[in-house]
């Protein structure tokens, strides 16, 4: 995976250009890509056959709450490159992003449609988004609106019912998957996306512990997407310059080393079980997360904690091995 900026349109002129006229299109911010943004997708494909239109989806950057509430924005769970390959993935035959700012924010509905939607030399015949979704000053565009507006500008529109998890109930929603990550119910989280969960970010310099003390290397994660799950040590995969490595990951704070360098925020070791051809320093990765193995916590010594290192990495062995011979045996 490579860490990509998102290619930003200001409207969906540039649709033309590609050739992709007449058009119907989902709107929303679609972090996560998940299974509910899959059924919204799947409707849109129904309509762009009904209508004889090309799917698109329109989505923004960053998230609107980043800029409307700095203080409350939710870490995103996807890089926009992404979050595009992932739309296209699910059926959107071109993705527009929009890039959201203060001045964007306070336009009504109204203006909205007519300055990014409509007007714009493309024959948009459809749009398609959640039942609880909304948009424009105030929030005030919501399904009821776009009943009227579809009526008098004449295209067709659909408000998908959610998505609900058929054990418990649950909605599946972007801000569920946050929650279900931070408590560690990453199988809710896994089924709620419809794939692995996974973290992503730039490697950086650590305290040089783990290789010189520990003799276990690590590599320490800038963490740029996603939310941390609770800490502990994990299986993983990492994925880095099209090539995935195995993987032990720890999300922790150093316990055992507090009296050398105090107390640190949790942060992101990962240890490639195989050696990737030269330095990861500056490399951009994303780690798949498989298994929680153990809770951290703080040993006596480094030596203690360097015996229980190697039985967790003995232990991940298994559990990738086993893991990838059931995920052959399914294919």
């Amino acid at each position: 995976m490579k860490k990509e900026l998102a290619v930003f349109a200001e409207t969906i002129s540039c649709l033309k250009e590609k050739g992709l006229d007449p058009v119907v299109v989902a709107m929303g911010v679609f972090d996560g890509v998940h299974l509910g943004h899959g059924k919204l997708l799947r409707e849109l494909a129904v309509m762009a056959q009904k209508l004889s239109a090309h799917p698109v989806a329109v989505t923004f950057f960053p998230h609107p709450r980043s800029v409307l509430s700095p203080e409350k924005a939710p870490l995103l769970l996807l890089p926009p490159a992404e979050k595009i390959r992932l739309l296209k993935e699910n059926g959107a035959e071109e993705v527009v992003t929009l890039p959201f700012t203060k001045e964007f924010s306070l336009l009504s509905p109204e203006e909205f449609l007519d300055r990014f939607l409509f007007g714009q030399g493309v024959d948009v015949r459809g749009i398609c988004v959640g039942k609880n979704w909304r948009f424009g000053r105030g929030g005030k565009g919501d399904t009821s609106f776009l009943e009227k507006e579809a009526e008098r500008r004449a295209f067709l529109f659909k408000a998908v019912e959610e998505l609900r998890l058929k054990e418990n109930g649950r909605v599946i929603s972007s801000s569920a998957i946050r929650e279900n990550i931070a408590a560690g119910r990453l199988a809710e989280a896994q089924e709620m996306l419809g794939r692995p969960y996974r973290l992503c970010g730039t490697v950086e310099e650590g305290y040089h512990v783990a290789g010189s003390v520990l003799g276990t290397p690590t590599a320490n994660l800038r963490l740029e997407y996603g939310v941390l799950p609770p800490l502990g040590v994990y299986a993983a995969r990492v994925e880095t310059g099209n090539k995935t490595f195995p993987a032990a990951m720890n999300v922790g704070v150093a316990p055992t080393f507090e009296k050398e360098y105090g107390k640190i925020s949790p942060r992101v070791e990962l240890h490639l079980l195989s050696r990737p051809e030269g330095p990861l320093y500056g490399k951009y990765v994303s780690a798949e997360i498989v298994s929680f193995i153990r809770k951290e916590r703080k040993f006596d010594s480094p030596e203690l904690l360097k015996e229980q290192i190697g039985k967790d990495i003995s232990e991940i062995g298994k559990v990738l091995a086993e893991k990838s011979v059931k995920k052959k045996r399914e294919e």
